[in-house]
């Protein structure tokens, strides 16, 4: 997403700043029926793999959620009940729509270099989570689970990625 990253000078970093590096990750995508390439898809990542506990992440904030199979064979089941309406979404760089857990710098990928008016290579300061880091599932998860909620639904007391929302049954005219 845009507005990700920005651009500043060394002497903009605190002291006890440890940048981390930045990858990135390029692929094709390919069209189903034909198998041939639609168009090219590429995504700057953090190395989160470098990433330090309290350094770069909360260590307590990183376990994000996936839904149980029990669960998804449940809501399929469910959903074969007439009146039931299953709904999935995707949301377009959804990872980067949350924001950071902490004020992270990162050294610029090879080929996005840019110098400062003294010739020193400038670095970046991340400005919204990141694929790549540690908790970027995690942040990602609970502002999804925020917005979900705030449009009526409830989560599941049994399973934390499981919601629901009852509607009002329809007049029906005769």
């Amino acid at each position: 997403g845009k507005g990700c990253v920005k651009f500043v000078t060394g002497d903009e970093l605190p002291a006890d700043a440890e940048p981390l590096s930045l990858l990135w990750t390029m692929l094709w995508k390919i069209d189903s029926v034909t198998g041939k390439k639609v168009r090219a898809k590429a995504r700057c990542c953090q190395r989160g793999d470098l990433a330090k506990p309290f350094v770069h992440y909360d260590p307590a904030v990183q376990y994000s959620p996936t839904p149980s199979m029990t669960a998804a064979k449940m809501v399929i089941t469910m959903g074969l009940k007439p009146g039931i309406f299953l709904l999935k979404f995707d949301v377009t760089a959804a990872f980067t729509k949350a924001s950071p857990g902490r004020r992270t710098w990162l050294f610029t990928p090879q080929g996005m270099h840019q110098y400062d008016d003294l010739g020193r290579k400038m670095l970046l300061e991340q400005m919204s989570n990141l694929y790549g880091s540690v908790d970027a599932a995690r942040r990602w998860l609970d502002l999804a689970f925020e917005q979900i909620i705030a449009m009526g639904f409830r989560r599941s007391l049994w399973d934390p990625c499981l919601m629901r929302m009852t509607m009002p049954k329809a007049e029906v005219a005769e």
